[in-house]
């Protein structure tokens, strides 16, 4: 059996994509992006949720090549997507360090610090200890889950290739956005 180079591509684009998405908030996600998780697991853990999901989320767009300027377009896209995913999940437990070094200024605490093994720099050890708490928090709630769930719908929400194609996507953003301003005043 011989397949042309279109079909296998097609057929490359329609799991490289959602891959790239899944990976992309996987290195940024709060406790699998971390350093002390090895980079091979982080890539295992990415293809096999991705072959996971494949069969939940919706159909990839044929006519957009995978080496091609829209499909850089497209992957640039995916990646901004997932990262901005996974960072949400940073920005809620670095607030819990935040909180720690605070605490352990006014208490006369600052000066125990502790090397950080997820990020490589020197924090107070009541930090350490609500980083470490928020983590716990989050993986004990399946955080991890939801993660994994709010991807699968980002699928649908933000659809592969659908801002490429769109001329009037910004618009259509801008005024669910000013939309959502109107109702809160």
């Amino acid at each position: 059996m011989e397949y042309p180079a279109s079909v296998i591509l097609s057929w490359m684009a329609n799991y490289f994509w959602p891959f790239t998405r899944i990976s992309s908030m996987m290195m940024a996600m709060t406790f699998f992006g971390a350093r002390f998780v090895p980079t091979r697991i982080r890539l295992y853990l990415s293809l096999a949720i991705t072959f996971a999901v494949m069969p939940a989320l919706p159909a990839v767009p044929e006519d957009i090549e995978l080496v091609s300027f829209a499909g850089f377009m497209v992957l640039a896209q995916q990646v901004v997507i997932g990262v901005a995913m996974g960072l949400v999940t940073q920005f809620i437990t670095q607030t819990f360090v935040i909180l720690g070094q605070i605490l352990g200024m006014q208490s006369s605490l600052g000066f125990a610090s502790m090397v950080d093994p997820a990020n490589g720099q020197n924090t107070p050890l009541l930090g350490q200890f609500y980083l470490f708490l928020a983590v716990m928090l989050f993986l004990s709630t399946d955080g991890h889950l939801k993660m994994l769930n709010l991807v699968v719908i980002s699928f649908e929400t933000l659809p592969i290739g659908e801002m490429t194609r769109a001329a009037d996507y910004r618009a259509s953003l801008a005024s669910m956005g000013l939309g959502s301003c109107s109702r809160s005043h």
